[in-house]
């Protein structure tokens, strides 16, 4: 799987195994024969997996490349922000505080349910990013509270002398729900 991005900004996609997968596992030819709707199933997930890890590293891949002042200008990040408490919300789930302090007047894309993650700017255009992915639980105007593991590294976050920031992760809920389903199967 190779990936490129035109100067035009779009992703191009070059997917080499994929026409073997379709060949190989996907053919749905009236001459072949299943032994079981379970085994036709198989090749269906194999594709799907491809299908996600394709997505998220092209996700990755162009989030890398926007640069964060873009990313920022699209509401899609709020950089930098003041992190605030943790607490334990009502659902027994740890959450963290985090406000805006810049660029307020920027309409922002972040609602209930959508993934986040943090990073930290170290040194000048750099970011490392936190290991964990949060939950946006609550937004209101500049304030937001986001729901993170417990293994998350609060203190890391809070203390941290370089400037945080949060910016929207790639969406893996479909997915999830995809792989649910034929799990269940």
């Amino acid at each position: 799987i190779s990936f490129g991005i035109n100067k035009a900004g779009t992703l191009n996609i070059f997917i080499s195994f994929f026409f073997f997968f379709l060949q190989q596992y996907a053919t749905f030819a009236p001459h072949m024969e299943q032994s079981s709707p379970i085994q036709a199933l198989l090749p269906q997930r194999t594709l799907l997996q491809l299908e996600y890890y394709t997505e998220k590293e092209a996700f990755r891949k162009l989030t890398e490349q926007m640069g964060m002042q873009r990313k920022v200008k699209r509401g899609d990040a709020w950089f930098p922000l003041r992190v605030g408490k943790s607490f334990y919300n009502s659902l027994n789930q740890t959450a963290i505080e985090v406000f805006r302090t810049s660029d307020q007047d920027i309409e922002h894309n972040f609602e209930f349910g959508r993934p986040v993650m943090f990073f930290r700017s170290e040194g000048s255009e750099e970011l490392k990013y936190f290991s964990f992915t949060g939950t946006v639980s609550y937004v209101d105007g500049d304030r937001m509270v986001v729901t993170v593991p417990d293994s998350a590294p609060l203190l890391e976050l809070q203390q941290s002398t370089d400037p945080i920031g949060v910016q929207l992760s790639f969406d893996e809920t479909s997915y999830k729900l995809m792989f649910e389903a034929l799990d269940r199967v």
